[in-house]
């Protein structure tokens, strides 16, 4: 129930495209939450739940 991000990394250094990145980023982490949606819903303990956990990717461009 993750995303994983050494997988999704070396998926995304295929593309030159910082747009191409950003979109596969964006769709991996669409299709991730619809999983974790569905699991929690289904979860025995679904009403002790509190929160999620997660840690995003950041990319920081520096101009010259």
């Amino acid at each position: 129930m993750h995303l994983h991000n050494v997988e999704l990394l070396r998926q995304i250094q295929e593309f030159d495209s910082e747009t191409r990145k950003a979109s596969m980023i964006y769709k991996k982490v669409k299709e991730s939450l619809s999983l974790i949606a569905k699991c929690i819903q289904l979860h025995d303990n679904v009403n002790e739940i509190k929160g999620l956990v997660g840690i995003t990717m950041l990319n920081k461009v520096v101009g010259n």
